[in-house]
Order: structure tokens, then sequence, then C-alpha cells
């Protein structure tokens, strides 16, 4: 058998020459044959492909209890809500991304995640329990995300971050599409200034809600400001 450190130099070896692989692509009109013209579309960092699979048994779920007389004026009767061990869930999915620089100056980052939910558990309750009969309709189906960094120059560059995320029924939070930017400008080394914008598509939009504490729904803002960076090192 080889040894582990037999297999991390082979590992780094895989992954230096795929970081160092060119992509190039044939111009038109150049013969496919000898004299052949081509052009670089730049260097290939990585392609990745994931994918889980998780079974999940003895969670948490709710059951009723025996309806009994309750105690005090005026007399009513009661139905006890117990906690128990039976439920059950399967959750899979997966994640594809890719890291391409088009060009030294010009970086492109891409990826998309799946994520489904399987839940067996009281059906009385999926409609109030985010973490197990809910967890499906809590949490996101699809996201996606593209990034693309850019150096303008030596001293100026451009930075975008757009992303998507479905929609949380169990919330009733609609699925967005929104980008963040960033211009940022290095005059001297360890010295920047950066104009950033958050959350530019709309004015604001909901993410996420609490359960354990009661509270507001709040909504992520559009956001726009300016910095300054010093570094000692």
């Amino acid at each position: 058998s080889r040894s582990a450190t037999e297999l991390e130099d082979r590992s780094s070896a895989i992954a230096q020459s795929v970081e160092q692989m060119t992509v190039n692509h044939w111009v038109p009109g150049s013969s496919p044959g000898r004299g052949a013209k081509f052009q670089s579309l730049g260097w290939y960092r990585g392609f990745f492909i994931a994918g889980f699979f998780n079974d999940y048994s003895q969670l948490r779920d709710f059951s009723f209890g025996t309806i009994r007389l309750g105690v005090g004026i005026p007399q009513h009767l009661t139905l006890p809500i117990l906690f128990n061990n039976q439920g059950s869930a399967q959750a899979y999915g997966g994640e594809v991304s890719v890291d391409w620089r088009l060009h030294e100056r010009w970086r492109l980052q891409g990826n998309y995640s799946y994520q489904n939910i399987n839940v067996n558990s009281n059906t009385a309750f999926s409609q109030i329990d985010s973490t197990v009969g809910g967890a499906n309709k809590a949490n996101p189906h699809h996201q996606l995300s593209f990034r693309s960094n850019y150096d303008l120059s030596e001293k100026v560059e451009l930075n975008l971050w757009l992303r998507y995320v479905s929609n949380l029924p169990f919330y009733n939070i609609k699925d967005y599409v929104t980008m963040d930017a960033k211009l940022a400008w290095k005059p001297v080394q360890n010295v920047e200034f950066f104009l950033v914008g958050q959350n530019l598509f709309s004015q604001n939009h909901r993410e996420s809600q609490s359960d354990l504490v009661p509270s507001l729904p709040s909504r992520i803002p559009r956001g726009i400001y300016v910095g300054a960076t010093l570094r000692f090192w």
C-alpha cells in the first residue's frame, strides 16, 4: 500500500497540473489542420463536484397525549403535547463549482448547490416545526453564486458577486437575486480605499426568520458605503 506522504505528493502534483492547464479554442477562418491558429481562453484552475446523503433516526418529534379534564375554573379540557424521538429524515444533494482565470487580471468563480430533505414525522406539527417536520420547507433547495474579480489596473480592482437563493415556503419568504459590488483603489502598498454596494437589486429582502425567540421578521436593506484599510504588515 502507498504511504500517506506518497498520496499527498501525488495529490499536490495533480492539483498543480490542473491549476496550470491552459484552455485554447480554434480561431474561425484558419485551417483546423496544420497551421491552425488558437487563442487562449485562460487558465483553468478547477472544476469540483460533490454529493452527499445523510440518514437520520431518533429525531425529536411531537405527539398528542390523552385528553383530560383541566384544573381550575371554568372547567375545561386539555390536550397535552409530548416530546418523543420517533422522527427520521434523509437529506441529499450536491454541489458544483468552477474556478476559471480568463486572464491574469480576470478571475471567475461559479457555484451551484442543491439540497432536499425527506422527513418522517407527525404531520400535525409540520406547519409549526421548522427543525424537523417542516425542515424541507425551511431550507433553500437551490443556491447559485457567481463571482467576478477583475483588476482594472495594477492599483484598481472591481469585484462583483451575483447570487440567487430559492424560496422558503415555511416562512413565506420569496426567492431572491441580488448582487454586491466593490471598487477598490490601492495607491500604495498596505493602503486601500474602497466603495462597496450591497444587495443592489432591491431596496430590501428577507432571508430567514427566528424560531426560538419571538421577533418581528427583519429585512436585509440595500447598503452603499466607503472605507479605507491600512495594514501594518
